[in-house]
């Protein structure tokens, strides 16, 4: 539906990163159901409801907590947080050529972040499923060192951590532009 509107797939990439649901509001005739009444209807509107509609807004307040501010990085953009890590570290891999342990050495002891912020292949498929979807674990995100080692970058950052990999990725002459505010 996006790409019949103009959106090219690599915009609509970043919305691999967002959980969304979709809630019809409520109308006249379900205000004066009971709970039961107004349940089995809304199971009703919910088969009816097309299966390409996305729903980029929501009133939850667990997502209207959080920090959804958007980066471009080298003019590419809108990327999230985790989007424009993955993109710093791969720009990172072809300018450098690290070997993976350069490049952990570096995101561990010199960026300070935490041992799981990258993860080679081998041990991201050996963890549990839910554990793995904390990493960009599409073979398109995987990135490859130089020794020969596929690993995965985190898509867990929080806006603390930001600031770190950002003045990183501009000490070595790179842009980084905030292009949305925190909400």
């Amino acid at each position: 539906m996006l790409l019949s509107k103009g959106y090219s797939a690599q915009e609509l990439k970043i919305l691999d990163d967002y959980d969304f649901s979709i809630r019809k509001k409520a109308s006249r005739e379900t205000e004066s159901l009971t709970q039961e009444e107004a349940s089995i209807h809304r199971r009703r509107k919910q088969r009816s409801l097309p299966k390409n509609l996305v729903c980029l807004t929501s009133s939850s307040e667990t997502y209207n907590n959080r920090d959804h501010t958007l980066y471009t990085f080298n003019g590419d953009g809108p990327l999230t947080k985790g989007r424009l890590v993955l993109s710093i570290i791969k720009l990172y891999q072809e300018d450098f050529s690290p070997t993976f342990e350069e490049v952990s050495h570096l995101i561990n002891q010199d960026l300070g972040f935490p041992q799981n912020t990258i993860i080679e292949k081998l041990s991201l498929e050996a963890l549990r499923p839910d554990r793995q979807k904390r990493f960009y674990y599409h073979q398109s995100d995987m990135i490859e060192s130089k020794d020969g080692i596929l690993y995965a970058v985190s898509n867990q950052w929080s806006v603390d951590k930001m600031d770190r990999i950002i003045s990183f990725a501009r000490s070595l002459g790179w842009t980084v532009e905030v292009i949305q505010p925190t909400k």
